[in-house]
């Protein structure tokens, strides 16, 4: 240590109080994100294991629903049925579209007859 060239530097009262009271400061917010990050690392694993437990119900749901589905007996529709269904099934999706459609505009038509009788008043 002799050999070391030892280098002092001079600071008044004041400058080393706020030097001091800068350090502390930073201290203090390293330990408040410190404790952040742990609890976030923590909120983490307990997201992680719910969705696992998630995933594993809804496995287990799909799996209760193919044997339902295996063990149920299947209907038998006749051929003429079938056909039937299959022309009145495409038929019934364009009138459901068509409604919808119609619904929503009746919607948005009222909506802006309220809007013009609250604007009269």
């Amino acid at each position: 240590m002799s050999d070391e060239k030892l280098i002092h530097v001079k600071m008044d009262y004041v400058d080393a109080l706020e030097s001091k009271k800068s350090l502390l400061n930073l201290e203090k917010e390293l330990l408040e994100l410190n404790e952040v990050a742990f609890n976030f690392s923590s909120l983490r694993i307990q997201e992680l294991r719910a969705k696992v437990k998630f995933c594993q119900g809804i496995k287990n749901l799909s799996n209760s629903l193919m044997i339902l589905k295996k063990n149920l007996p299947e209907g038998k529709v006749p051929r003429m049925m079938k056909e039937a269904k299959v022309a009145s099934g495409e038929k019934s999706e364009r009138i459901v579209k068509k409604t919808r459609d119609t619904r929503d505009i009746e919607l948005q038509l009222r909506d802006i007859q309220e809007k013009l009788s609250s604007m009269q008043r």
